[in-house]
């Protein structure tokens, strides 16, 4: 489209616009970086090359986020700390990380620098701690000790470090898989900054099975400004693709129960000039195609009166269900056709007017095709609601780390219910995905709530949550419906 090959082995690695989306954690789509765990750490470790790119990936699990190696090697970074030294011997293998172990690499290095280790007795410690086999740590740690006694290291500072060691290889990642990691991270968040259509319809394309993702990617798209047209049976490819007007186009394979081969009969039968034009040519497809193409919208801009188009389907099929032989069916297609060409009964006339209600439309929307086509359930909330001070889920999911065990009010609609029982005392619980315009959480009701708000729940309905934040989810305390 743009004319221009682009070879990723010769993407400059010094970016500032790259390095600045990273900053910004604007990486969702991004190669391992855009879950919301990493987009904290981005912000709170401002990448500004691989190298700390690699940081930021090899700090990405539960043992350092847990020991808080992260806020340490931010502290440092940016003078808020000062940086200790633990040996001098050591200090240009920790230099790079600001002396903060964040490698296995850096493990060995030291073994081999401070207790005088081979490179295979060094390669010995790291399995050793990787596997956590205690006898041989034991052994180890005697030999590290044994080795930095002879060569004169101070014996507090050996067994310090040792400890620091130990602790850190519960967690230990590879250094030349985070670089590598780093690596493609950084072409895709390059492909982000100077392809954004390109890059944001092929993640679409990648995900179109997933609904869930799609949903993510399109709220990804507003974000960034990018039109994305809605489904249309006139315009849409069977992928995702960007048009002329440089706006990327919804894809029938994004849709829900649409198949290939029905979508390769639309393509190549269109462009349909009225309702009557589409429903006498694909009259015959399948209940749940036509039923997806009606629910997804696909057939607004030749009949927006959704409900009418799914009645007349349904009569229709209906009235072939009786007439089997194949000179009935032709009869029936002919008089349909008579139907059709009657100058004096017009679309409306001949489809009706009536529409869904306003949420069941919405509903269907996100059951088609991931997100609300023509609004958000929200918008159907009454004032006296809209005073109540609630936090928004992206605010939420981005801050969860400073909101742990926080009381907070989050607002949403309700888009899935699972029901469980507790491992122990098989008491019932639920869990309640909740989504906003920003972004989908989900809420735990526990034993000691479901009594009282179970059977007030259902799919569709508009609540309002207070619960303590656990994790990346929320515990409910109290639930409102809002009408």
């Amino acid at each position: 489209r743009h004319q221009t090959i682009v070879t990723l082995s010769t993407i400059p690695l010094d970016d500032q616009k790259v390095w600045q989306l990273f900053c910004r954690a604007e990486t969702v789509g991004t190669f391992q970086t855009e879950t919301e765990a990493m987009r904290v750490l981005l912000k709170k470790i401002q990448p500004r090359n691989i190298e700390e790119l690699s940081v930021v990936n090899a700090m990405d699990r539960p043992g350092p986020l847990n020991k808080k190696m992260d806020d340490l090697y931010a502290n440092r970074k940016f003078k808020r700390q000062k940086t200790e030294i633990l040996h001098e011997s050591i200090e240009d293998i920790l230099a790079p990380t600001y002396q903060t172990l964040v490698y296995q690499e850096q493990v060995m290095k030291i073994a081999e620098q401070f207790s005088g280790f081979s490179k295979y007795e060094a390669d010995v410690l790291r399995k050793s701690m990787g596997k956590k086999k205690r006898e041989l740590v034991i052994q180890m740690k005697e030999k590290f000790l044994s080795g930095a006694e002879k060569l004169g290291r101070p014996k507090d500072i050996a067994e310090k470090l040792f400890t620091v060691i130990e602790e850190f290889s519960e967690y230990a990642f590879n250094m030349s898989h985070s670089l590598a990691y780093s690596l493609i991270s950084y072409q895709t968040a390059w492909l982000k900054v100077y392809y954004p259509q390109e890059f944001m319809c092929s993640l679409l394309n990648v995900f179109k099975q997933n609904l869930d993702e799609i949903e993510k990617y399109l709220n990804e798209c507003v974000r960034m400004k990018i039109k994305v047209v809605p489904p249309d049976i006139n315009i849409s490819q069977n992928d995702f693709s960007i048009s002329s007007q440089n706006e990327i186009v919804y894809g029938f394979s994004g849709i829900r129960d649409i198949g290939s081969d029905a979508t390769k009969g639309i393509i190549t039968n269109r462009p349909f000039v009225s309702i009557e034009d589409f429903y006498f040519q694909f009259s015959t497809l399948n209940k749940k195609t036509m039923e997806a193409l009606i629910y997804s919208g696909c057939l607004d801009s030749l009949s927006p009166y959704r409900s009418s188009l799914l009645s007349f389907d349904a009569d229709n099929r209906k009235n072939r269900k009786y007439k089997k032989s194949s000179d009935m069916s032709t009869m029936n297609l002919f008089n349909m056709e008579e139907i059709f060409k009657q100058n004096k009964k017009s679309q409306i006339q001949e489809f009706g007017t009536n529409d869904f209600e306003k949420m069941d439309k919405l509903i269907n929307e996100k059951k088609y095709l991931g997100y609300y086509r023509t609004g958000h359930p929200l918008d159907t909330l009454q004032d006296k609601y809209k005073h109540v001070k609630v936090t928004q889920v992206k605010d939420l999911l981005e801050n969860q780390n400073y909101l742990q065990n926080v009381s907070i009010f989050v607002r949403g609609v309700i888009e899935n219910i699972v029901k469980r029982t507790t491992k122990t005392t098989k008491k019932p619980m639920a869990f309640i995905s909740l989504s906003d315009r920003t972004g989908k959480i989900e809420t735990i009701l526990f034993p000691n709530s479901f009594d009282r708000f179970f059977n007030l729940l259902s799919i569709g309905k508009i609540v309002l949550i207070n619960g303590k934040v656990l994790e990346d989810k929320v515990s409910i305390s109290t639930v409102s419906i809002l009408e």
